[in-house]
Formats: C-alpha cells, structure tokens, sequence
C-alpha cells in the first residue's frame, strides 16, 4: 500500500468501526515519508424515548385519543395500526414502537381505565321530597332526569326557587348540579332512577353560601351526621331533613340521625363553608334515633316551607311532665307543627303553607303561631306564651330559626272554637272546640240562612279539647255554618264546602 495509516487508538486500518463517542486522531504516511494529520470526532445521539404519558381514565361511552408524537419515522402500535395517534373506548393496555431516521427504535405502553355507569334509585313519596344524587348523571338536564316519571311529578326546586313545572312546560333550573338537594313534590310514589358516574366524594368539595342552601349527600353508604359535617360545624346554624327533623349543633340535638343516599338537606351557615365527604371506602359510623310520636296533637304534614322553634328546657317556668306534648297553631286553629317534651330541649318544626295549597291550611309568612301546652296525665292544655326570644319571633317565616329565652304560662280561661280544617272541604273537615271548665254544649251545622242541617255533638263535657269530624260528601256545594252553644258560651265560623 502507498499510504501507511495510525489512529489514535493505535488502530492501522484505513477504516475502523465499533467506536465509542469521542475523538480519534489519523496520521497518513506514504512511501516518500511525507505525512498528513486530522481527527475525527464521533458523537452519540441521544437514547430514542417515545412518551405515551400517564395512565389515563375514561367513563362509559366516551374515547380518549393516544398520540405518540410526530418526532418519527413510523409507529407501530399493539392494536396493530401505524398511525401516529389512535382513538381507544376499550380498557385495557396500549403499547406503540417507533423508529427514527437513524433505525433506531424505542418503544412505551400506557393502560387505559373505564369507568362504568352506574344507576341510583330514589325512592320518591306523594308530596314533597328532598333529594339528591351521588353520581353525575349522563342526561343532566332536569327535564331529561325526570322523564320517565313526569306523569307523577308535580314540580321540582333547587335553592334559588328556581322551578322544573312539566303542568305549564316550565324549566328555569336547567341542568343538575353535583353537590345540590332539590326539593321535589310527586302526586303519587314513584322511583327515579339516574344513570351516571358514580362521584368521588373526597375530590368533589361543595362550596355552601352562608344563609340557607340546600345540599347533597354524595356517599354511597349512611353515615352519622355529626361525623359527616364535623369539617364544618362551626358555622353550622342548622340542618334540616324533609321531615322536619333537625341537627342542631346549638342544642346538641341530632333528630336526624344519619345522612343517607339520595337524601338532600337544607342547611343554614352562619357562614360560608367547603365541604368535603368522606371517601367511600372511609370507615364510618351510624347511629339510631328514636323519634316520640304525638298521641294528642297529631300531626301528617309534609309541605315544601317550614321553620324551627327551639325550646331550651331552662326556658320554662314550670316543667312539662315526661310525655306531655308541645302544639303549634295558626290563627284558623289549625295544627302546623307538634312534638313530645322529654326532660329536654326541645325542637319543632313549623309548616307554612305548601306553594300549591290555596286553602292556606298551615301558616303564611309572617302569620303569628299559637303555641298550646297538653298535659297527658290531666289531659288538660294551657297557652304559652314566649315572653323572651333569644333569636327570632313567633311570626312564620320559611327556612327561619327562632330560639325561646322565657316561657309563661297560662290556662285556658275561655271556651275556643276553632276554625275547621280543611277548609274549603269536600268529602269531611274537622271542628276542634277546647272547654276550659265542665259544660253542656252543643255544637250543630247550619245552611246558609241558618236553619240546622244536623247535630254534631251535644251533651255534657269536661274540661280539656275534643275534635269532631263532619261528614260532607253528600251535601251540595256552597256556604255553611257550624255553632256551638252553652250556658256561658255561644260562637258561630263559617265553612265552605266544594267538590
């Protein structure tokens, strides 16, 4: 050969491979002993990496698009396409190969999560309910959640008073809110069923307005109150189920119990709150309430207004007995609220007049409330009178709080006829009279010119309250009268009969 080579890495070929990145220096001799020099640097690339990214969720019914880049020259994925980017529905991992320019080849996998739907059934009752759900459903709109069972719905209302009405094809709430009780009023029973994702409680916090709200529960098991709002206790004024029943932090009263799914709850802050649930899996705990019925001032009452009176057991100036019972009145004498006093506070729930009832029944904002006192082991009643008020007054106003400072309390001293209920009526009403000391009485209907139609009650009767119920199915529509007569004591209310 004319030429004589050396490499820095003591190499004598002219040509020499298999090198490391660095630089490599060459000395040429030919045959006259002349010489040349020159170095060659060789460089490494970079390693190839192609990034798919973290593993991602879906939910049923949707996609989510794969992209591995276009930094290459192709693609090879495991679905078998050669594409740069695939649109993937089905659970399961994805894996792709690329290649560059250089043949090099790098390869990367990413699993895909779908999330199924899931149905929650909420059992609904005639008259009003207030609910909520625990997933995000697929059809939020309330027209659409509440399709399939329109023909028993009467309306539905989120906070703001906003209403779904299907009887004039009203809808001002729109869509479903994840985190909002809705008070709903059905005409007959009847089960919803929303389809959705199932929510995450601990990722979804509800941002609560100081005043009244309403709120949901997104857990998929009961759970004592008490633990479940601990977070936000401290600007808890009160909580509220469709019943009436209350958790009531100020008194340390929880008539409510557990929080349950499907339930909503109306809830007044003293101020604005972030709550966040516990997780599902989260260890709770339940607890059981024994609820005293009314024996006397016996109550069904379910309307979409009501508020709470509390009655500190400090406040009275002499004790009930154990057992005896608390009753609230409109002006009409008509039972709006009632509970049973048991050697403690005590909390009652007050009913307005429901947003259809045109028969204002129970009591309209800002009618004052009687408040009546049974004794059961006299069967005998007094008024009280709250003569001190720590917070509110004894004037109706929906979703109010009002709190007893001083109670006095008096017998009654005269006879009481009270106005029927219902009233108008149509195929019976009640007539409640209360007689405070013995008589003979009589108590008769009379038509409109004031002839007697028949004889409700007449003889003699002690002291204490008594209800008769009159039977109007068989009288024709109009105006009548109902009158009660005695030796010390005559009065006279009018009554209305429709059909």
């Amino acid at each position: 050969s004319p030429y004589n080579y050396l490499w820095s890495n003591g190499e004598t070929n002219a040509i020499i491979d298999n090198l490391q990145e660095g630089s490599f220096g060459l000395t040429v001799t030919d045959d006259n002993g002349c010489l040349i020099s020159d170095v060659a640097v060789v460089s490494e690339p970079d390693e190839l990496v192609v990034n798919l990214g973290s593993d991602i969720t879906i939910y049923f019914g949707q996609s989510a698009i794969l992209d591995a880049d276009n930094s290459y020259t192709t693609y090879l994925w495991n679905t078998g396409a050669t594409s740069q980017t695939i649109e993937v529905t089905i659970e399961g991992t994805y894996s792709v190969t690329v290649t560059n320019q250089n043949s090099c080849t790098a390869t990367d996998d990413i699993y895909v999560t779908v999330i199924p739907y899931i149905d929650q059934e909420i059992p609904l009752h005639p008259h009003w309910n207030i609910i909520s759900l625990n997933v995000d459903p697929v059809t939020p709109n309330i027209v659409d959640l509440f399709a399939p069972i329109v023909s028993n719905l009467v309306i539905v209302k989120d906070d703001n008073g906003n209403m779904y009405w299907p009887f004039f094809n009203l809808n001002l709430i729109g869509d479903h809110v994840i985190g909002e009780g809705y008070g709903v009023k059905m005409n007959n029973y009847d089960t919803l069923v929303a389809t959705g994702i199932m929510i995450i409680p601990e990722n979804t916090p509800i941002n609560i307005p100081q005043g009244n709200s309403s709120i949901g529960y997104l857990r998929q098991t009961p759970a004592n109150i008490v633990d479940m709002l601990a977070s936000i206790t401290s600007s808890i004024h009160i909580v509220k189920n469709e019943d009436g029943q209350s958790y009531w932090p100020y008194f340390n009263v929880n008539q409510i119990g557990n929080m349950e799914p499907g339930e909503g709850y109306k809830i007044k802050l003293f101020s604005a709150a972030t709550l966040t649930y516990s997780a599902n899996s989260a260890n709770t705990s339940k607890i059981d309430v024994i609820h005293f019925e009314t024996k006397n001032y016996k109550q069904s009452i379910n309307t979409d207004s009501y508020m709470t009176l509390g009655i500190p057991d400090e406040t009275w100036t002499t004790k009930p007995e154990w057992g005896d019972e608390i009753g609230i009145f409109n002006t009409k004498g008509n039972l709006t609220g009632s509970s049973v006093y048991t050697n403690s506070d005590m909390v009652i729930n007050i009913w307005g007049n429901d947003i259809e009832d045109n028969n204002h029944k129970y009591l309209s904002e800002g009618e004052q409330y009687q408040i009546r006192l049974w004794h059961h082991i006299s069967n005998s009643e007094e008024n009280l009178e709250i003569t001190k008020w720590i917070e509110g007054t004894n004037s109706f106003s929906d979703n109010a709080v009002a709190i007893a400072g001083k109670i006095s309390q008096t017998k009654d001293s005269e006879f009481i006829l009270c106005q029927n209920s219902p009233n108008p009526c149509v195929d019976n009403t009640n007539i409640r009279i209360i007689i405070p000391e013995a008589a003979e009485i009589e108590v008769t209907l009379l038509n409109s010119v004031g002839e007697i139609i028949s004889i409700i009650a007449k003889g003699e009767y002690t002291t204490g309250e008594y209800q008769f119920t009159i039977n109007t199915q068989d009288l024709p529509v109009g105006n009548y009268f109902y009158r009660i007569s005695s030796n010390k004591y005559n009065a006279t209310r009018k009554m209305s009969i429709i059909k």
